[in-house]
């Protein structure tokens, strides 16, 4: 009874026995060129390793109370994250801000100074952001915001109202006047 060994290369043998076949076939694989593109095809697809730290997931949260008549923040959106109150978008603001502590959520002793802070849940923000046009904030939009005033909603802490700017794709503007 013969063995015939078939390959997708279009090679064929014929053995007499199965174990000249098996030698035959694990004789033929190196030489093959269907097994050594598709090795080569398994080689190229490496592993990926990513790796990530809590402390680098956002930066901490501009409260209402850092939002004063006229201030400006300009930076890059690196990531989004849900919170109680709505999405909060982790900023990349070059240069960065040193903020008093108490106006940062959760609360934190002193001025900190970063390159990383968050913004969302305020309500004028996500109003600003509706009214712009651009649907919802992207990773890799650069954002920027100011502070426009207050506006009295009867419940006991204003609303902070805001104008933003929203570039996205490859027009990106350095610095233009707001």
């Amino acid at each position: 009874m013969p063995y015939v060994l078939h390959c997708e290369c279009g090679w064929e043998k014929e053995y007499r026995n199965p174990v000249a076949a098996k030698f035959g076939g694990e004789a033929h694989i190196p030489h093959c060129p269907f097994y050594r593109k598709a090795k080569e095809m398994i080689d190229t697809m490496s592993m990926k390793r990513f790796e990530g730290k809590t402390e680098d997931a956002g930066g901490a949260i501009l409260s209402a109370a850092f939002w004063k008549q006229d201030t400006v923040v300009r930076g890059t959106i690196v990531r989004e994250f849900d919170t109680e109150n709505g999405k909060c978008y982790v900023l990349d603001i070059p240069g960065g801000l040193t903020v008093d502590g108490s106006a940062l959520s959760p609360k934190q002793e002193g001025s900190i100074t970063g390159t990383r802070f968050s913004l969302g849940g305020l309500k004028g923000f996500q109003m600003a952001v509706d009214a712009s046009g651009a649907g919802r904030l992207l990773v890799g939009d650069v954002l920027t915001i100011k502070a426009t005033g207050l506006t009295d909603t009867g419940k006991g802490s204003p609303q902070v109202n805001f104008r933003v700017r929203i570039e996205r794709g490859d027009d990106k503007q350095q610095d233009v006047p707001f």
